[in-house]
């Protein structure tokens, strides 16, 4: 084949690419007329090299080269978007999960791992508070609450030295756990009162709604009931329940209410001690036999000590430090 023959096959077959697709033109260089003709041209110019002793280029490209491009180039847009969709198949689920988590772990603490805050309302004051999950608690004079910024996964606790009245959302999954003197207050949602100071003989709890129960330091077991009282002896394990109480008389407190109900005197003091942050001497150890009914909104001292001795043959003494009691 002459060069003009040559040209004039490379010519046809570039104006059989230009009207054809490239899939086209590749099925009918892959019959056996398309593979002579390319046949005879790459003959042709490897010739035409050996006879001039060089290598020869022509400037223009064989079609077929231009379709290998074109072929290699759709092969790898697909293979690099197939790369792209597995990498985002492993991608999207590990930054969904990692947004989970950072949402979550903002809220709750996943591994348990998070610190207690401690706080203690002194005597004469109150403090209310309320917690991440949106339960609330009132705390009481004299009263330490060790609670966590987060809570776990698992329970939600607190540690209480004190009285506090809990108000405690509901969440059946997660149970509100307040421990105290070695027991347990095991709650999914309800509002309750406990008095649990330390150094106390009795541990004391009233339901007003809800459920909870009370687990003693050798976990048994007290289910109750609302308006239950319960009584537990810290020294002979002795527990009591009471139906029907009434709530006003131990949770009045934390409506600056005080309510005795056939108080011993011995316990008035306690209580007046930590609503006033006052200290009180008894010269007459007899005077403990005696007992108070009365109640009072937020009075001062004064005014209470003086109901006091209106109903006994107690009198009180304001001295520099303390206030002594003696009989009159």
């Amino acid at each position: 084949m002459d060069k003009a023959e040559n040209k004039d096959l490379k010519k046809d077959i570039g104006e059989i690419a230009k009207v054809a697709s490239p899939s086209k033109v590749a099925r009918w260089l892959a019959t056996d007329d398309g593979q002579e003709v390319l046949s005879r041209v790459m003959d042709d110019d490897f010739a035409g090299m050996e006879r001039e002793g060089e290598l020869y280029i022509d400037p223009s490209e064989i079609p077929s080269d231009k379709m290998h491009k074109q072929i290699m180039q759709r092969i790898n847009g697909r293979k690099l978007r197939r790369t792209l969709l597995r990498v985002a198949a492993v991608l999207i689920p590990f930054i969904f999960i990692t947004g989970l988590y950072w949402m979550i772990s903002s809220r709750v603490d996943l591994f348990g791992t998070e610190e207690y805050t401690e706080i203690y309302v002194p005597k004469g004051e109150q403090l209310q508070m309320a917690f991440q999950d949106g339960s609330k608690v009132f705390l009481n004079s004299d009263t330490r609450l060790k609670y966590p910024r987060k809570f776990g996964l698992g329970d939600r606790r607190v540690y209480l030295e004190g009285e506090g009245y809990f108000m405690v959302e509901k969440n059946p999954d997660r149970p509100f756990v307040v421990s105290v003197n070695g027991g347990e207050v095991k709650v999914l949602g309800t509002s309750f009162n406990v008095n649990a100071y330390p150094g106390a003989e009795e541990v004391t709890l009233l339901l007003d709604k809800g459920k909870i129960d009370w687990i003693t330091p050798a976990r048994k077991n007290y289910a109750m009931k609302p308006g239950d009282k319960l009584v537990y002896n810290l020294a002979n394990g002795k527990c009591t329940i009471s139906a029907n109480t009434d709530a006003k008389e131990l949770t009045g407190w934390k409506n600056d209410i005080i309510i005795f109900r056939n108080t011993s005197l011995e316990s008035a003091l306690t209580t007046l001690q930590r609503w006033y942050n006052v200290e009180f001497s008894i010269t007459d150890t007899s005077l403990l036999k005696y007992s108070f009914t009365l109640e009072s909104g937020k009075s001062s001292l004064d005014e209470i000590l003086k109901e006091m001795e209106m109903v006994s043959p107690v009198q009180f003494i304001p001295g520099k430090d303390t206030i002594t009691v003696s009989r009159k």
